[in-house]
Order: structure tokens, then C-alpha cells, then sequence
């Protein structure tokens, strides 16, 4: 995830709500915000929509250039929720609201992040992410299947059969 927002308070406060194993990575304007994306690509990035000195929306429109593929979320304010529909009239496939609490994190989470970061590749090491979050079924439900594909395919690839049993 990569979130842009010119406040460094909501950087921390985001940070402390995220799950352990979900990589997060933090700018404050727009220029940071393209530089970073040139070395990595992320599946969800939220930009606020007030940030001083940078059109949202035109960032928003750089990034997802670099990304097609990637998520792009507005960065709202509760107190503003005309914001949401002007967003996606603008393009932006979804809003997370501020302030953020662990109850909007983990709906957040569940929407934009799928199996992929459930799993991660650490060198040679398949390593699961801890969950945090408040349904914990979901959470199971969705590391069974990244394992079942995951496993599927590596003993696809070195063994003419093999039993994956992930009960």
C-alpha cells in the first residue's frame, strides 16, 4: 500500500493500524509519491484529496500510467462525504475515510487486499502475515486458498503428483 498525504500524523496513525505483513510505504507530496512508484509497484494506493500544491486527481492519473493495474483510493474526510461521489466521478475506484480507526483499516484491507499479501516471499521462505483485525475467518479462509494455489503450483512444478492437505 502506498498512502500520499502531506501529514505526517496520519503516516503514524496508519502505520500502527496496519496488520503485521502488510507493507506500507508513506509520501508526502506527489513528486515523492512518482519516485517511489518507479521502484515499486503497489496494489493499493490512497491519495488525499487536499494536499497542498498537487492536483490529486492529475497525480492520481501519473500513477496509475506507471500502474495500470493498481488500486487507486481518495483519501476522504467523514465530515466532507460529498467527497466520495467526487472522487469516483474523478476516477478513483474507492475512498478510505479520515480519521482512520482499526474497524475502517481492516474493512479496507478486506476490500483492496486480496491473497497476495497474505503470503510473502522472503528469500527462500514462504512467510505468512499476522492478522490483527476482527474476522479472523476471513482471514483464514483466505490464506487456505493463497496456500492451496500457491502449493499447487510449486509441487505442479517439481513432482509429477502431489497431495496438498491444508486441513
Amino acid at each position: 500500500v502506498l498512502l500520499v498525504d502531506d501529514m505526517e500524523a496520519v503516516h503514524k496513525k496508519l502505520q500502527r493500524l496496519m496488520p503485521q505483513g502488510v507493507g506500507l510505504d508513506c509520501c508526502l507530496d506527489g513528486p515523492a509519491s512518482l519516485a517511489k512508484s518507479k521502484d515499486t509497484t503497489y496494489r493499493v494506493v490512497a491519495v488525499d484529496m487536499q494536499i497542498p500544491n498537487t492536483d490529486s486527481v492529475q497525480l492520481m492519473q501519473q500513477l496509475k500510467m506507471l500502474h495500470p493495474k493498481t488500486a487507486f483510493v481518495a483519501l476522504c474526510l467523514r465530515s466532507q462525504p460529498a467527497q466520495e461521489q467526487q472522487a469516483t466521478e474523478q476516477g478513483f475506484q474507492g475512498v478510505l475515510w479520515k480519521p482512520f480507526d482499526q474497524d475502517v483499516v481492516d474493512d479496507f484491507l478486506g476490500r483492496w487486499l486480496d491473497q497476495a499479501e497474505v503470503f510473502k516471499v522472503d528469500g527462500e521462505v514462504l512467510v505468512g502475515a499476522a492478522y490483527t483485525g476482527k474476522d479472523l475467518d476471513k482471514y483464514f479462509a483466505k490464506c487456505s486458498a493463497a496456500a492451496r494455489t500457491g502449493f499447487e503450483k510449486v509441487a505442479a512444478a517439481c513432482f509429477e503428483r502431489a497431495i496438498v492437505d491444508l486441513t
